[in-house]
């Protein structure tokens, strides 16, 4: 079975990192797989597929950023190519997939992004017409691309309720097949020096890891940790992302200084992906508060680290988390030091539901049986309209 997967989309993130992992768990007998990468994204490519012989990278001389050039490629090149290389299957799991595909190939997308899905949090967060017409653009050519498609992959039931509301009968040709955690942080960490490097002690701190983004939500959690303030809270909010590097980090390091949050508000650096694991499993708890989400890999890695949860109730993240999170209210100003200062009354459920919480990830969501089942789908092994779900959220 020959399979070609489309990587010139990935740029960064999720989407890196599912075709990494792809290329990683890539069965090493019956299947033989092709990644379509730039040279902006194949060294990432090549060093998960050092340990695959059955997986080539094959560079494509196309501009990271060149999106007319790249999909007029896809649709007068690709078709040939695929043709020549008598592949059987061709995966496009950026969401576009507008290449008109050879008869007898098995054609396939999947739905990772939700920003253009995702119209009541634009409307709330007032986004300019600019950004609403270019979701509006992207949703119409995600839905071609569903009809275009055999097979569509779904890695959340939230994304594959939106799309229903567009198109109903894209249930019959999809699966629902989440993705799944690395390993590296079910691991226990060794040593605490980074902790020292930024002048953190182990279990005495909140931790919120995530890029800055007006969806990522921080400048709501930083308006709650006035609250915590004013309630004598112990516990400093660590926000670890490159504050400067965006208008809205900026603006919440503004808010920081406005609120005179500095000595109850910390932030560090992007954390190393090597120290991730344990900077979580270090922290007192944990916080995810983003209002977009398809997959949310990084919700994954926090229920990972065996410590309390805090968690927005916003889907889908109820549908991964389970019932051993704490969940908030994102825009109910004041609920999660609510929820917080609630859970800090019983240090002991605390403990329990961290360690219930990463006992579900580890069995729930595993990359392994994620790529398996993708394939299994992809082949006919598992029939469309089916739920190929990890675990029992």
């Amino acid at each position: 079975m020959k399979i070609a997967i489309n990587a010139l989309s990935a740029r960064q993130g999720g989407g890196v990192t599912y075709i990494a992992n792809i290329i990683r768990y890539f069965p090493a007998e019956g299947y033989e797989g092709v990644v379509l990468a730039g040279e902006y994204n194949a060294e990432a490519f090549r060093k998960a597929a050092a340990s695959c012989p059955n997986v080539r990278i094959e560079v494509v001389p196309l501009p990271e950023k060149a999106i007319f050039r790249r999909t007029f490629w896809e649709i007068f090149f690709l078709p040939g190519y695929l043709k020549k290389e008598h592949f059987d299957v061709y995966y496009a799991p950026g969401g576009i997939m507008l290449t008109p595909v050879p008869r007898g190939i098995v054609a396939a997308t999947a739905l990772q992004n939700m920003g253009p899905w995702s119209m009541e949090l634009n409307r709330r967060c007032g986004r300019p017409f600019r950004e609403r017409l270019r979701h509006w653009v992207y949703r119409r050519l995600f839905l071609l691309s569903y009809r275009l498609a055999d097979k569509v992959v779904f890695i959340s039931r939230h994304s594959m309720e939106c799309v229903e509301k567009y198109d109903p009968a894209v249930r019959r040709k999809a699966a629902l097949i989440p993705h799944g955690l690395d390993g590296r942080f079910l691991a226990p960490a060794a040593g605490t020096e980074f902790l020292r490097r930024e002048n953190l002690k182990p279990g005495e701190y909140y931790l919120y890891v995530s890029q800055y983004n007006f969806y990522k939500s921080q400048k709501e959690v930083i308006r709650d940790w006035e609250f915590l303030k004013q309630a004598d809270f112990l516990y400093p909010l660590v926000l670890a992302g490159r504050i400067t590097d965006t208008p809205y980090g900026r603006e919440c390091a503004r808010l920081i200084a406005e609120k005179k949050l500095e000595g109850s508000v910390r932030t560090i650096d992007r954390i190393a992906h090597d120290e991730m694991p344990g900077f979580l499993q270090n922290a007192r708890a944990v916080i995810f508060a983003s209002a977009c989400e398809c997959c949310p890999i990084v919700l994954l890695e926090k229920m990972s680290s065996g410590r309390p949860v805090f968690c927005d109730t916003l889907p889908p993240m109820p549908e991964f988390g389970g019932k051993s999170l704490y969940y908030f209210d994102l825009y109910k100003p004041g609920d999660l030091a609510r929820t917080i200062l609630e859970a800090e009354r019983n240090p002991a459920e605390m403990e329990s539901r961290a360690k219930e919480t990463r006992n579900f990830a580890a069995a729930a969501y595993r990359w392994p049986e994620t790529i398996r089942k993708t394939l299994d789908f992809f082949t006919g092994k598992e029939p469309s309209g089916t739920q190929l779900w990890n675990g029992k959220p």
